[in-house]
């Protein structure tokens, strides 16, 4: 078993007869969190993954039907077409798979359930432990910023997801750097190294996330996959075999760029706007809360058909998560000093970073 422990509140053991691709995406969400041999300090919650052959269905109880979907209220699900059961436990899931699922989907189960929360934002930590967060929507600017500041004396929580907790404490989530080709110019030699410049290495990416962002094929193209017998194939291949662009920050920064945890102090919202003019301005703390409230369902969008499915079992009571979630945002923001940046759209990563110092660290 590979265990996980996540901030001494959730560890997650993954047995080594799952399949590959399942262990590289657990991977690439929670390496970070990795530790060698059985972990002796007490966890209250524990996720389990197993392979989905070792999943017996019971024999004295009937399955009732949801959508395609099987289960037995208040104990578990089966979905037979993604080979995919979940188990409720009294400490938290066992899951057995045969393909990819979300790992990320029961992690913020339990973490909403304890009062805290995952935000879609980056978090950089200066030399006092004071911490600044960037939330915003994918896309506008998080890593480009962090990695130009993690070149100086600041470390990181992370670029794309952070732990918030309704004290205002911000928690280390340091997923790999997911590296676009807007940031060739911000890390040259790393995009070199990982030969991501070679074209030919695009081709079969570029098609696998075009039909990774279809999911879960719908309509005509999953009667076409399934027609054709590649539909498991497919859906069962995520993430990529080889996702060239995916690089843990302690490879490109050194193991001290991150850090655990930080009290959060200031916090500017990321926003690209269709103005000439990079801006600053201060923004209520409710509606930062707001939009990172929906920021984050936003990306999480395509998991929650799944929630509903665990909540019609009885194997998460989503009627409180989403309120739950909203509460604990709000009261996270609402001792830090808010700000909103305003990035024109054709601002390069290169002065998006180095505006964004002398405007936000350096007024």
């Amino acid at each position: 078993m590979k265990q996980y422990v996540i901030h001494d509140l959730i560890k997650i053991s993954v047995s080594e007869g799952v399949p590959k691709m399942t262990k590289k995406g657990i991977d690439f969400q929670i390496e970070h969190f990795s530790v060698l041999g059985e972990s002796e300090r007490d966890i209250p919650y524990l996720i389990t993954v197993l392979p989905y052959s070792e999943y017996k269905k019971p024999r004295t109880e009937t399955f009732s039907i949801f959508h395609g979907i099987k289960g037995i209220q208040g104990k578990e699900m089966l979905d037979e077409s993604k080979m995919l059961a979940v188990e409720k436990t009294e400490t938290g899931y066992t899951i057995y798979t045969g393909g990819y699922f979300l790992i990320n989907t029961f992690i913020q189960l339990i973490l909403v359930k304890e009062g805290y929360s995952m935000i879609h934002a980056a978090c950089i930590v200066d030399s006092k432990g004071r911490g600044l967060l960037l939330p915003g929507a994918g896309g506008v600017g998080k890593t480009s910023i962090l990695g130009h500041l993690l070149k100086k004396e600041y470390r990181a929580l992370g670029d794309d997801i952070v732990i918030a907790k309704s004290d205002g404490e911000c928690l280390s989530f340091p997923r790999s750097f997911v590296l676009k080709s807007y940031h060739q110019s911000i890390y040259p030699e790393l995009f070199e190294k990982l030969h991501l410049l070679n074209s030919k290495k695009k081709i079969i990416p570029s098609l696998l996330e075009f039909i990774r962002k279809n999911a879960p094929f719908t309509d005509l193209t999953k009667k076409i996959l399934k027609k054709a017998g590649l539909y498991k194939k497919v859906y069962n291949t995520w993430p990529f075999p080889e996702d060239q662009a995916s690089v843990p920050i302690s490879e490109i920064f050194g193991e001290n760029a991150i850090t655990e945890r930080a009290q959060i102090k200031k916090i500017v919202f990321l926003e690209r706007y269709e103005g000439k003019d990079m801006t600053l301005q201060p923004i209520k703390n409710e509606l930062v809360a707001q939009r990172m409230f929906s920021i984050i369902n936003h990306e999480l969008a395509s998991e929650i058909e799944f929630l509903c499915r665990l909540g019609a079992y009885e194997l998460a009571y989503i009627d409180g998560y989403f309120q739950t979630m909203s509460n604990t945002i709000q009261r996270f923001v609402r001792g830090a000093d808010c700000s909103i940046l305003k990035i024109p759209v054709s601002t390069s990563p290169e002065e998006l970073a180095e505006k964004f110092e002398s405007l936000c660290l350096h007024p």
